[in-house]
């Protein structure tokens, strides 16, 4: 499983610029070990790359972004989450942070057609999960199995106004 972070603002107001995004991935959970799924393992799971790792800074497997924090942290596992879809599931989460740098330089702003300001922080680095030894999804190899997931951004401005949104995502093939 592989997740990265990118966040676009548009119609900013004049002079306004982006200080900080959260962009919280939300990740079904797979219970027990021999499960088919839906879903994805914890990412401490004794069965993932990542187990062994502090979970508070979790490097990224490449790249890693004008702005981003260098690290992912994982908060919550088992928490009961209500998805884009209204099916609440049990879940774990995964967090990118992005800040401005000195005279927020970072990012990049740009003005549209129509005289709007719009702001993308660009792509954060790649965070990966490889698992080993467990069941594949009873759907495999069809390639449509997906790990429900959903995410959650907040992005604040220098007037001190925050934006949210709730994003519902396509979902990763669990069939590689």
């Amino acid at each position: 499983m592989t997740v990265g972070a990118q966040t676009y603002v548009d119609n900013l107001p004049a002079g306004v610029t982006v200080t900080s995004v959260t962009y919280r991935w939300w990740i079904a959970n797979r219970i027990g070990q021999t499960s088919t799924g839906p879903g994805a393992f914890w990412v401490g799971n004794s069965s993932s790359s990542r187990s062994r790792q502090n979970f508070d800074a979790m490097p990224y497997t490449s790249g890693t972004g004008t702005a981003w924090r260098n690290t992912v942290s994982n908060t919550a596992n088992l928490v009961n989450q209500t998805y884009p879809d209204g099916v609440t599931r049990q879940s774990w989460d995964l967090n990118f942070s992005w800040t401005a740098g000195t005279n927020n330089t970072s990012g990049t702003y740009t003005t549209d057609a129509q005289g709007c300001r719009d702001f993308t922080t660009g792509p954060s680095g790649r965070f990966d999960v490889a698992y080993s030894g467990v069941v594949a999804p009873s759907s495999c190899p069809t390639p449509s199995a997906t790990i429900p997931n959903f995410n959650t951004i907040v992005v604040t401005l220098s007037n001190g106004e925050t934006l949210t949104e709730t994003s519902a995502s396509d979902g990763e093939s669990t069939c590689r």
